[in-house]
């Protein structure tokens, strides 16, 4: 009789363990998975494609917000290159040139900002500066230009920036580096232009937000630094240290850093939640030190956290700290946070590579 129950229990043990096992494993597969999940997830990690361009020396290369497109210049010739297609779909007339441009947030249209003989419609054969949307289509291979809005002829010998649509209001805005003086411009659908920075005030970095159609930007120079907030006839400033930059606004947030002594030091946010915040309530994102320059630029990662490129070197910078992840030097973002692209071009042609990130 006990040698039966022995039995018995010897039995029930050992189906313990068989069931255990395999349970034991998907925990520990879990848990490694948690702990570090590049080590056991290949979808996670990097992947890269390459591309080849046929274009010399390319310079301001801008993705189009759902990564089809790449808008570039080589030379004076600006052109749009198709991802899928691995070829150039566009090229802007010889006869006119490019001042600035940028894609729209909501569909896949670029703004030109040109000028030229014929820019203008209401001006044949005339010199003319004005804003062009070129609406691309990746399945149909066309491109459709439309004239948008006439600008001053003094526009054409100006650095045009910072150019920002807001989907909710259909307001365009950008800046505008003339000799002496940077201004912020405002363009409505009825064509009109207008100017919202007051005299004595240079406009530097702005933000406008898709939804509740604010536009927040810096001041500098003799305005103190003020940092901005406008909507309509609505404005107010949101700060007043002059170290504070407008970094943009992602997920229905405005992302402030403090610059310090060459260094980005601390990332504030603020909720995107009402036209002109009159008492804004600031919450702490990042501090820390990060090089800042002239050409440092800040974008939004699709997973979490920002990018910031310097001159030499890109970095990730999140509430967990920051660290390198590329070299700075020809390299860009998509806007929409998935990729990161680096680049090297000469005379015989431009080798791109891009990084899911």
């Amino acid at each position: 009789m006990t040698f039966r129950w022995l039995k018995r229990i010897i039995a029930w043990s050992l189906v313990g363990i068989i069931i255990q096992i395999p349970i034991y494993y998907v925990l520990d597969r879990q848990v490694q998975h948690v702990m570090n999940p590049s080590s056991l997830s290949p979808q996670a990690q990097a992947q890269t494609n390459q591309y080849t361009l046929d274009a010399p020396n390319i310079i301001n290369p801008l993705v189009s917000f759902d990564d089809q497109f790449l808008a570039f210049r080589s030379g004076d010739q600006l052109s749009i290159y198709d991802f899928t297609k691995q070829s150039v779909i566009w090229k802007l007339d010889q006869t006119k040139t490019a001042i600035a441009y940028q894609w729209l947030p909501d569909r896949n249209a670029l703004l030109i900002f040109e000028s030229g003989i014929g820019v203008n419609p209401a001006l044949p054969g005339r010199l003319g500066v004005g804003i062009h949307s070129l609406e691309v289509s990746g399945n149909q291979g066309e491109a459709i230009d439309r004239f948008a809005s006439p600008l001053p002829l003094s526009f054409q010998k100006t650095q045009i920036s910072n150019i920002s649509l807001s989907p909710a209001t259909n307001l365009l805005y950008f800046s505008v580096q003339g000799q002496n003086q940077s201004n912020l411009y405002e363009v409505d659908v009825m064509k009109n232009l207008r100017r919202l920075n007051r005299s004595g005030e240079h406009v530097e970095y702005l933000a406008v937000s898709p939804v509740k159609g604010t536009v927040y930007y810096n001041l500098k120079g003799n305005s103190n630094g003020q940092t901005l907030a406008e909507n309509g006839p609505t404005r107010v400033q949101i700060a007043s240290n002059p170290q504070d930059k407008v970094l943009g606004l992602w997920n229905k947030k405005l992302y402030l850093g403090t610059v310090d002594q060459g260094y980005l030091t601390k990332i504030w946010t603020l909720s995107d939640n009402q036209p002109s915040p009159k008492r804004p309530d600031f919450t702490l994102f990042w501090e820390g030190k990060v090089p800042w320059d002239q050409s440092s630029v800040v974008s939004n990662m699709a997973v979490y956290g920002l990018l910031v490129r310097t001159e030499k070197t890109v970095y990730q910078v999140s509430p967990q700290g920051s660290k390198v992840i590329g070299k700075g030097e020809n390299s860009f973002f998509s806007p929409s946070g998935k990729y990161y692209y680096a680049f090297s071009t000469d005379s015989s042609g431009t080798s791109l590579k891009r990084v899911v990130l």
